[in-house]
């Protein structure tokens, strides 16, 4: 069993917000937003918490995740989840879809997107996150806006969903297994 990290970017959109975030049904984040490590865009990690993954061996494990807005307005963006190694071409350090320094969540996390550890990219390939619903419905694209997937499945690959107060985004948290070191003899 390991104790993994989980952290969800996201904007204060009002100046001030808080926010409950439900995993597995379980209150894991609750209060005012204080983001971290805030990027030129304003974009933050606007919450962080831990869970037991339990050992997990399957590639990817399903999770649920309620982000509900108690006061203000804010969006909910894309998970980062821990994972050792580092970027790196070397198959003994790390992985080049593991986070760096520089990245908005730090060293150690799975990139949020479409491809591995998630998908292969493609149309269909699902990210981090899946069946995104807001106050239980799909979201949809307005004309002229591109995602992943195709306009009538977009994945959402990267996207944040603004949440006012009284509003809940659900979806399923896509989560992939820790990374394991390349041992060559």
């Amino acid at each position: 069993m390991a104790t993994r990290t989980v952290k969800i970017c996201g904007q204060l959109v009002s100046d001030a917000a808080s926010i409950t975030i439900l995993w597995d049904g379980e209150q894991v984040v609750s209060g005012a937003i204080t983001p971290v490590n805030e990027q030129a865009d304003g974009h933050a990690i606007i919450g962080t918490w831990t869970f037991d993954d339990g050992g997990q061996t399957d590639d990817i494990v399903d999770h649920t995740l309620s982000f509900s807005v108690t006061s203000g307005m804010a969006e909910a963006g894309p998970l980062w989840f821990s994972t050792p190694g580092i970027d790196s071409d070397d198959p003994t350090l790390g992985n080049g879809a593991i986070s760096d320094a520089n990245d908005i969540a730090g060293a150690g996390y799975w990139r949020p997107n479409n491809s591995y550890p998630y998908g292969d990219g493609g149309d269909t390939a699902l990210t981090e996150r899946s069946n995104i619903l807001i106050n239980g419905v799909a979201p949809t694209l307005d004309p002229g806006q591109e995602t992943t997937g195709t306009a009538d499945a977009p994945t959402w690959a990267g996207w944040h969903f603004c949440i006012a107060a009284g509003e809940t985004l659900t979806c399923t948290a896509r989560c992939p297994k820790e990374w394991v070191a390349v041992v060559t003899p």
